[in-house]
Parts: structure tokens; C-alpha cells; sequence
């Protein structure tokens, strides 16, 4: 869905053309790797679960597949990366996904998961489903997955987790969110963060249970956008702060 609203939004400002795109289940050809001969089941604290633990080299998403878009001054690419620690994809250079995206050949500007410049990153409501994972186990998780991406990405965002509303089954969201912060704070200090919990916390903010309304994902977009094009992260923030001012003020006065 993410990925859908920045080529969208993109677009608008640059047409956008699919270099190339993978599938559900051959994501590891687009990355120009090859599969390990046996594909070894996860442990209670990674991923898959679904679809993915009963189809080997398969997301569980169904519908998010890797893409290139090439759209002029930039080059975006998502990567499907669905749990801190993933082993969806196993090949003969690395036990993980995370190892596979380290390996690939060639970055680029990433606005999801793995770039050249600036790469935006996500993770954790897959991983509030795994039995065994506690706290301090996926802050592990996302420890190692960023300690992956800094020896190859020249910038890191994280962007926070967004509220489930009115969903029970993700309690930690906050906690986890806090917990990564403070980990990036004392082990990555040059990464970026944003905390998107607060305005997501409100069901003006949401579509649907998961999902964010188009004003919000635009609004993201758009500053990650400026800041692979200017080239600074911390100009932009203050726009985006101001931007995200007024969104939150326009949006108190919807009944």
C-alpha cells in the first residue's frame, strides 16, 4: 500500500517508469542471487509464518512485491523485508534476507527498504505475531538488520510504527517504537528517526485498521522525496514538522 502512494505521489512530480519487479515468490533472482540448495525453517523468533513457512524463498504478504521505478533525479526501490530478522529469503551468500539485501550487486535510492542515499525503514508489526519474541530479542533483531545497512547505505531513516486501531493483538507498538529510538540514540546516532506513532494514534488518521489515509502517506512521501533530492535531512524535518502542524490542526477540526 506504502509503496503504491510514493510511486503515485511521485509520479505527479516525475513520471515513473518499472525497471524491473519481482514476484511473490522470486524475489531472490531480482536481487541477482541464487537460492540455497536447502531452505532451513525459521526459529520462534523470526519469520515467516504464514504463506512463506509452507511455500520456501516466498514472502507471506501477497501483495508486496519488490520493485524498481526509475522517476528521473531518483531511482526508488522497495524491498520486501516483513520481520526484523528474516529468512524468507536464503541464498548461497547469507542465511537472511537482510544478508541478501547487504549482497545485492547495485543500491538505490530507497524510500521503503534499501537505498544508496537515504534508506527508509519500517519493521515490527510481523514480527508482534512471533511467540517467542520478546522485547529484548527484537531490538536485537532490528540491531543487527541496521547494523547490515549502515556498512552498505550512505544515510538511514527509520520511521516509526504506526497505531493499530482498535486492535489488541499489537499492545507493544509504543514500547517497541521507544525501545528502538533509544537503541538508534546510543548505537547509531547519525540515523534518522521519525515518529509517526502520535499522529497515527486517531482513527482520522486511518483508512482502515492498518492503513493511513492518502493526506498522511503524501505527506511522508513528500519529505522523503525533498530529501533525497536536497540532500539534507535535517532542513527538510523542519519542514516536514511544520507541515505535519498543519495537517494535525486540519484534522482536529474534521468531525
Amino acid at each position: 500500500m506504502y509503496a503504491s502512494v510514493v510511486i503515485g505521489y511521485i509520479w505527479k512530480k516525475k513520471p515513473c517508469k518499472v525497471q524491473k519487479q519481482a514476484g511473490r515468490c522470486n524475489l531472490i533472482s531480482y536481487m541477482g542471487q541464487q537460492r540455497r540448495s536447502n531452505w532451513t525453517k525459521p526459529s520462534s523468533t523470526e519469520g515467516p509464518v504464514g504463506y512463506g513457512l509452507t511455500h520456501p524463498f516466498c514472502t507471506d504478504c501477497s501483495g508486496c512485491n519488490s520493485a524498481l521505478f526509475n522517476c528521473g533525479e531518483i531511482k526508488i526501490e522497495y524491498i520486501s523485508v516483513e520481520y526484523a530478522r528474516d529468512v524468507e529469503i536464503q541464498s548461497t551468500i547469507g542465511n537472511t534476507t537482510q544478508e541478501a539485501i547487504l549482497h545485492m550487486k547495485q543500491f538505490v535510492v530507497t524510500l521503503i527498504q534499501t537505498l544508496q542515499m537515504y534508506e527508509s525503514l519500517i519493521s515490527g508489526l510481523h514480527d508482534m505475531v512471533l511467540p517467542a519474541l520478546t522485547d529484548r530479542l527484537y531490538v536485537k533483531n532490528v540491531h543487527l538488520y541496521v547494523q547490515h545497512l549502515v556498512q552498505t547505505c550512505q544515510n538511514v531513516i527509520w520511521i516509526s510504527m504506526t497505531a493499530v486501531t482498535g486492535d489488541k493483538g499489537f499492545p507493544q507498538i509504543q514500547l517497541w517504537n521507544r525501545l528502538i529510538k533509544e537503541m538508534l540514540r546510543n548505537k547509531f546516532s547519525k540515523i534518522g528517526f521519525i515518529d509517526f506513532f502520535p499522529i497515527s494514534n486517531s482513527t482520522k488518521a486511518h483508512s482502515d485498521n492498518v492503513r493511513l489515509t492518502a493526506a498522511l502517506y503524501k505527506l511522508l512521501t513528500s519529505f522523503l522525496y525533498y530529501i533525497c533530492i536536497h540532500k539534507s535531512f535535517k532542513i527538510v524535518f523542519v519542514l516536514f514538522k511544520c507541515a505535519l502542524v498543519s495537517l494535525l490542526y486540519n484534522m482536529s477540526k474534521i468531525p
